[in-house]
C-alpha cells in the first residue's frame, strides 16, 4: 500500500503519500500539501494534514470515482513533480 502514517517523531496529524498521482488529486480536491518528506533518497512522500483527507483517500484506493477538472489534476501534477525536482 503506498500509504504511510508520519512516524511517531513526527507530526501526529500528517499523512503521507507517495503516489504523485494521488497526491495531485488530493490538492485539485483541495487538500493543502504540507510539505515533502525527502528523508528516503529513493522516495519522496507528500505530507498532508490527515483531518479529512484520510476518507477521501480510502475513497481512491477502494476505486471510488472522483469528479476534478481534468486540467486541473495535470497541473497539480507538474506543479507537484516541480516541487521535487527543486527540492533535490
Amino acid at each position: 500500500m503506498e500509504i504511510l502514517m508520519a512516524n511517531e517523531t513526527q507530526n501526529q496529524n500528517l499523512l503521507s503519500v507517495r503516489d504523485i498521482n494521488l497526491a495531485s488529486l488530493l490538492v485539485t480536491l483541495g487538500f493543502e500539501l504540507v510539505d515533502l518528506d525527502k528523508s528516503d533518497a529513493q522516495h519522496i512522500k507528500f505530507l498532508f494534514q490527515k483531518s479529512e483527507v484520510e476518507q477521501a483517500v480510502n475513497d481512491f484506493w477502494s476505486g471510488k470515482e472522483f469528479t476534478v477538472p481534468v486540467q486541473a489534476l495535470f497541473n497539480n501534477r507538474k506543479a507537484l513533480l516541480t516541487r521535487m525536482r527543486a527540492s533535490e
